[in-house]
């Protein structure tokens, strides 16, 4: 729908209030990182997390379910996500599913938005 905020990216209030609070003024190496859970059938829980790389904090993140249809992963409607959250040290960002569908070839993957931060 046009002009809603995507569903995907989330930011971590951890953060964004470090961030506020400590005067920051810059971002660098901005990176992207993302991260799948094994590909497999069934409805039983599954969980990725995303690490940012040594030096860099995590801005924020998000997650999908995605089942596999040929080459490619698009959203699967079946999957249900528990878990779309910072790391507890706040170094990534993890998520977790279930699908109600066991049939499909499913996987969970989280993304983390990256990047050394300069007060």
């Amino acid at each position: 729908m046009p002009g809603r905020f995507p569903r995907f990216l989330l930011l971590s209030l951890e953060t964004l209030t470090a961030l506020m609070l400590s005067g920051c003024v810059a971002f660098s190496g901005y990176e992207v990182i993302e991260k799948w859970s094994q590909t497999s059938t069934g409805a039983n829980p599954k969980e990725a997390a995303a690490l940012c790389p040594g030096g860099k904090k995590v801005l924020g993140g998000g997650a999908v379910v995605a089942f596999q249809s040929g080459n490619s992963f698009p959203e699967d409607g079946q999957g249900i996500l528990y878990m779309s959250s910072p790391t507890a040290d706040n170094n990534g960002w993890q998520a977790g599913a279930v699908n109600s569908d066991p049939t499909h070839q499913w996987a969970v993957k989280a993304t983390a938005y990256c990047a050394k931060v300069t007060p």
